[in-house]
């Protein structure tokens, strides 16, 4: 009975967490574009206003919730990979955001895998340096082209993801090895959240950055078809214009936070759409 009673407190706790934490993180947005247009004041008490935001806090909170459930699982031994399987869609690269791990995907790599796709997911730890990670993210490339017969991967990247996928492709000669990078809720050009991120890879993150300023100076590829899904509500990208990315095609998705895009069906689907196009 005790332990039950602890598991319970526990699960309080953790929702009580989450719900503050997605809470503060839609009133700093909320101050930020509400002193950016004031207009907008007018229409906080509408009553269809205020479920769209109520329902915005509750499925992102449940998202985050989903995120730390299944975060040990991402440490768990994955399967090994057949090699010389020769698979007839590209290979897809899932590179999760900042403090996630490769569990998170587990919605998206299924949904993937039914429509006929091989899913190939990667720890990216987050107290590495850009250059480590994007050498891992090589290797894993490389043995996943091997793996599959394949001449190219596409990637999919959920923010920081996003960003090391174009680092790849762009600063790392990785566009002939890339046919599609889509980025879910990517800060492209940056974040005014990214100080409370408690890693160096957040330091990369604020606007204006070295990484960011070297990563955006770099011609996209042309070999590369870019697509970047986003929210205008997006609660950690400050401002949500930062998830746009000039050359490529933008799809954007309304009211669903940072990380309700991980697993909310639309913007799954629409991922899947962006990689059926040649």
């Amino acid at each position: 009975m005790s332990i039950l009673y602890f598991f319970l407190v526990l699960f309080i706790a953790l929702w009580i967490l989450i719900f503050w934490v997605v809470t503060t993180s839609c009133a700093v947005a909320w101050y930020e574009y509400s002193n950016r247009d004031p207009q907008l004041l007018a229409r906080r008490f509408l009553p269809e206003r205020r479920y769209l935001a109520l329902r915005l806090i509750l499925v992102e909170a449940g998202s985050i919730f989903l995120v730390v459930c299944a975060y040990p699982f991402g440490f768990l031994p994955q399967k090994p990979q057949i090699l010389m399987k020769v698979a007839q869609k590209r290979p897809v690269l899932l590179l999760h955001g900042l403090f996630h791990n490769r569990a998170v995907w587990f919605l998206m790599k299924q949904r993937l895998e039914q429509c006929g796709f091989p899913v190939v997911t990667m720890n990216l730890p987050p107290f590495e340096m850009v250059e480590t990670l994007g050498r891992k993210i090589a290797a894993t490339i490389e043995e996943t082209l091997v793996t599959y017969d394949a001449e190219q991967v596409d990637i999919v990247g959920h923010s920081m993801g996003g960003l090391l996928a174009r680092y790849y492709i762009e600063l790392m000669g990785g566009d002939k090895r890339v046919n599609h990078c889509i980025m879910l809720g990517t800060p492209n050009a940056g974040s005014k959240l990214a100080p409370f991120a408690l890693s160096s890879l957040g330091r990369d993150l604020m606007p204006g950055s070295d990484f960011l300023t070297e990563l955006n100076a770099a011609p996209l590829s042309e070999k590369v078809n870019y697509v970047t899904i986003y929210s205008h509500h997006d609660n950690l990208v400050l401002p949500a214009e930062s998830a746009e990315l000039p050359g490529a095609e933008a799809i954007e998705i309304e009211w669903l936070g940072h990380n309700s895009l991980i697993f909310h069906r639309e913007s799954i689907e629409a991922t899947i759409d962006a990689l059926r196009v040649n």
